[in-house]
């Protein structure tokens, strides 16, 4: 990283995984299925790296892991919204990869063995609360939906704290309708699983 590379933004944030509502993984526990499946997609409302503006870029990142993440050996994929700029996406691809340090991607780029080559998608985004939904060209999307109470079936709300979090502070719990990542390298699908709704606020 260059002393002088400096980058933030601020965006809407969609996670999914394979883990079961709330996923153990937020307070340091093993994966539900003990392996990780899953990422992020997000879309920056206002940010910047060094000189090049990301308002309105949007990115997903999702991997797999054989363990728990920081266990290592992941491989992961980045899909970009084709409407960026080449120096919109040469500047996610250097944050993404961890290039240009900072959090979460210092962190998250030490578990990935494996980056795949990234991709300039088309991009659908809609953010709503606990009914979000996402598409990252033909490869990755996922469309959330409240969680339900087991006994009455009837939409149940949940959120989750993590005061120390690093992705995210404050995030709210849904299920997901459709989650699937098809891919070159990745390829998984997990409807009704795991999935966070934040705004986040991400920097160098």
């Amino acid at each position: 990283m260059s002393k002088s590379e400096k980058w933030q933004y601020t965006g809407e944030y969609l996670q999914a995984c394979n883990c079961d509502w709330g996923c153990p993984c937020n307070v340091g526990a093993r994966p539900t299925m003990g392996f990780c499946e899953g990422g992020f997609a997000v879309n920056v409302t206002s940010g910047k790296h060094d000189s090049t503006k990301l308002d309105g870029v949007r990115f997903a990142i999702f991997a797999k892991w054989p363990g728990q993440i920081h266990e290592g050996g992941g491989t992961a994929g980045i899909w970009i919204d084709e409407k960026a700029t080449k120096g919109q996406k040469d500047a996610l691809v250097r944050i993404i990869t961890g290039k240009a340090g900072g959090l979460p991607y210092s962190i998250i780029a030490a578990t990935v063995e494996r980056w795949l080559e990234p991709r300039l998608v088309p991009f659908q985004w809609k953010f709503d609360g606990v009914h979000s939904s996402f598409k990252a060209g033909q490869a990755v999307h996922a469309t959330l939906e409240p969680i339900r109470n087991p006994v009455s079936g009837e939409e149940s709300r949940a959120s989750i704290s993590l005061p120390d979090g690093f992705i995210f502070k404050e995030g709210e719990i849904a299920s997901l309708r459709s989650f699937a990542v098809f891919d070159e390298g990745i390829k998984y699908a997990y409807p009704g699983k795991n999935a966070h709704v934040a705004i986040v606020n991400h920097s160098s």
